[in-house]
């Protein structure tokens, strides 16, 4: 049914999101042992708007979390978003698709904050949501 073949693409996309974060992780993380994040983020926003939601939140990464994150680089193609950086010491690396109804995620972190993977999930899950949350209706006065 209709469940069935949303969790047979979401596997799908995180198949090809696994092929292309390996490549990456390769590239990022120099040879150190890294640890795989897999998770997605439900919108109602449509593709266009949370693709410019989520390149106005990394591009003020820096500015929202001044002693956390540093040496933000984000890559974009199409609906792809390639995103790394130095979060408490820490290296760390992300790719985003975004869909019209989903943000599927897929994370690279060093085997050496394992400790911190909980953590560092959870904030950017919550991060993501935050950003992708419709803006609330203005009430309309009662003339």
């Amino acid at each position: 049914t209709l469940r069935v073949m949303k969790a047979n693409a979401h596997r799908a996309r995180l198949h090809q999101l696994k092929i292309a974060i390996a490549k990456l992780g390769a590239k990022f993380s120099g040879g150190t042992a890294m640890i795989e994040i897999n998770t997605a983020v439900q919108h109602c926003l449509g593709q266009k708007e949370a693709i410019a939601r989520i390149h106005q939140m990394v591009a003020t990464l820096t500015q929202r979390f001044p002693s956390q994150v540093h040496q933000v680089n984000l890559h974009m193609k199409d609906h792809r978003f390639d995103v790394s950086f130095a979060a408490y010491g820490y290296l760390v690396s992300w790719r985003a698709e975004v869909f019209d109804d989903q943000v599927s995620l897929l994370g690279l972190i060093p085997e050496s904050a394992k400790q911190f993977k909980g953590k560092m999930e959870q904030t950017i899950v919550s991060r993501l949501e935050e950003t992708l949350t419709p803006d609330p209706i203005p009430k309309l006065k009662a003339a």
